[in-house]
């Protein structure tokens, strides 16, 4: 009698404990409501400041009637612009109301695979701490990569990053600017050559690097790899993947803004 009492409490504790972790992910979770169906998405406790303010938004209702605004098929799906509300149809030219930005909480451990939620934010050139915007967002889509697509990727991007570093530090030297621009007009190309590889061991280079655990991520499932380490990633969708990959295939128009207004509405049920 005694070891059948003992096994209905614990029946109880782990079915309370259960009960209690469902119940936790609901209250992190909201509801993205579209014509072509629903989305749920959870936001990351690692990114709080981030996660706040979103739920500030949504409890708020700042996203109701708004609009998926920018539509990039197998790329993105942008939304958050308070003023997509009141844009003239097939056309994008309204202009975010920054009424402030948050600092940025970048992870290069968070895998911008498909499905996540990112900040938009400014580019570098003026944007060099790279803060959000306090409500545009977009989801990825991106696409699924093979092993060898990722490691050209990899040499791909860091071809990029290192060329841009050396134009960079070209552009603030002026004496290695005058240097460059009187060997180019002297087609002195191999001192020209010369002179990159000695800039190349003055500046520091930070590779493009795409972590073991994210190819399987990228294989499997898909994304956008050069994303992590560059944008805030706050959050991903849990279920409805299927919701991006429709609204992916729709027409648009000018500034890649869709045809047809997509409407959406952004629930908390736990609020």
């Amino acid at each position: 009698m005694k070891n059948i009492q003992n096994t209905a409490i614990l029946f109880f504790f782990i079915t309370t404990m259960l009960s209690s972790c469902g119940n936790k992910e609901d209250k992190d979770s909201l509801f993205i409501e579209t014509e072509y169906g629903n989305m749920i998405i959870k936001l990351y406790d690692k990114t709080p400041k981030h996660k706040e303010n979103f739920l500030k938004l949504v409890n708020e209702g700042f996203y109701d009637n708004q609009i998926f605004h920018k539509v990039i098929r197998g790329y993105i799906i942008m939304g958050g612009n308070p003023d997509s509300k009141y844009a003239e149809e097939n056309k994008n030219k309204y202009i975010e109301k920054i009424e402030y930005t948050l600092t940025a909480e970048i992870i290069d451990t968070v895998c911008s695979k498909k499905g996540v939620l990112i900040a938009v934010r400014e580019p570098d050139e003026i944007n060099p701490n790279k803060e959000s915007s306090y409500s545009q967002f977009f989801i990825v889509i991106g696409r699924k990569f093979t092993e060898k697509e990722l490691k050209n990727y990899e040499e791909q991007m860091n071809i990029t990053i290192k060329k841009q570093a050396i134009s960079n530090y070209i552009k603030e030297k002026e004496v290695f600017r005058n240097k460059i621009e009187q060997l180019q007009y002297e087609e002195n190309f191999n001192e020209m050559d010369s002179l990159i590889a000695d800039i190349e061991k003055k500046i520091d280079i930070k590779e493009f690097k795409i972590l073991d655990k994210h190819k399987k991520i990228y294989t499997k499932m898909g994304g956008i790899p050069n994303f992590t380490g560059e944008y805030t990633i706050f959050g991903e969708i849990t279920e409805g993947l299927d919701i991006i990959d429709k609204i992916s295939d729709v027409e648009t128009g000018e500034e890649n803004r869709p045809v047809k207004d997509i409407k959406i509405k952004i629930i908390n049920k736990n609020k």
